[in-house]
């Protein structure tokens, strides 16, 4: 990880660090890099670059590129039999459109730890983690939320060697807060496990465990005017969304005086190593009663 020589370079007040709960715990599995042995504990993976990717990284030096991209976007648009989402799917369309990512998301998962393929393709392809809101209980669910527990474990360690504040930002995913998505559905007769809030929870209870302050937007964004804050058949935040979740993490920050207070915070870093984020907010609430 970059992470460690990125701190001390910087040297930054605060970390923030956002989770998208739509897909990064898929993005663990696909990208090869830490797996976790039978106590949980994060390791280092000896991972391998797929041919396919090799050859995308080769087509990427040439300088027209770009516009290869981007001819490449327009064909698949043009395609009328091409399984893109449109506004007007039918709901059969996007509850098989979800079995079929969750399936995927499966088989990653199995082809991964099951059968210890090393070799890293179509990292790119993000999909939505069905298997963690829809079968929580499954061995994919189980193991990505542990994985996902361990990596932050791992960036906790790093920040506090840094002696930098910790905050863990909880992005949802935008069919999960929105009442209606344009590309996928979940049929919950078939996933009757399936929770709303279950991949924004997963990573908070991590958060929780390891002592991690974090920022849940789940709540900010369920709300029946949801879809107002995202752009136009898209899931990600137009500006409106920007606005409302930046106030919300602007005002948990300041709420905890992480940033200026005469770099109290890192005062209390370097004269309690080791210490939980959690524990040294508690340090600085003690501090302000006294003063």
């Amino acid at each position: 990880m970059r992470l460690p020589h990125e701190l001390e370079s910087l040297r930054p007040d605060l970390l923030v660090v956002c989770i998208f709960a739509g897909n990064d715990f898929g993005d663990l599995i696909r990208n090869r890099l830490y797996r976790i042995d039978d106590d949980g504990a994060l390791m280092s993976n000896e991972f391998q670059i797929g041919p396919g990717m090799r050859s995308e990284f080769a087509h990427a030096s040439n300088p027209f590129m770009l516009y290869k991209l981007a001819s490449r976007w327009l064909r698949r648009f043009e395609k009328v039999d091409e399984d893109l989402p449109t506004p007007d799917d039918s709901a059969k369309r996007k509850q098989d459109r979800f079995t079929e990512w969750l399936q995927v998301s499966v088989a990653e998962y199995e082809q991964f730890v099951l059968d210890g393929d090393n070799t890293v393709e179509g990292w790119g392809s993000d999909r939505y983690d069905g298997d963690v809101s829809a079968m929580p209980n499954s061995d994919s669910a189980r193991y990505k939320k542990k994985l996902m527990q361990a990596v932050l474990g791992r960036i906790q360690r790093i920040s506090s060697d840094a002696r930098i504040p910790l905050l863990v930002v909880i992005i949802p995913s935008f069919g999960d807060v929105c009442d209606r998505s344009d590309v996928i559905e979940v049929n919950t007769q078939v996933y009757p496990d399936y929770r709303r809030a279950a991949l924004t929870d997963a990573v908070a209870h991590a958060a929780e465990e390891l002592g991690i302050m974090h920022v849940d937007l789940f709540g900010t964004l369920r709300r029946p005017d949801a879809e107002s804050y995202y752009r136009i058949f898209d899931d990600h935040w137009n500006a409106a969304g920007q606005q409302l979740c930046a106030e919300v993490v602007a005002d948990y920050i300041d709420s905890r005086e992480l940033l200026g207070r005469d770099r109290k915070v890192a005062t209390v870093y370097r004269e309690n190593s080791g210490v939980s984020d959690e524990e040294v907010h508690a340090l600085l609430s003690k501090e302000s009663d006294t003063e």
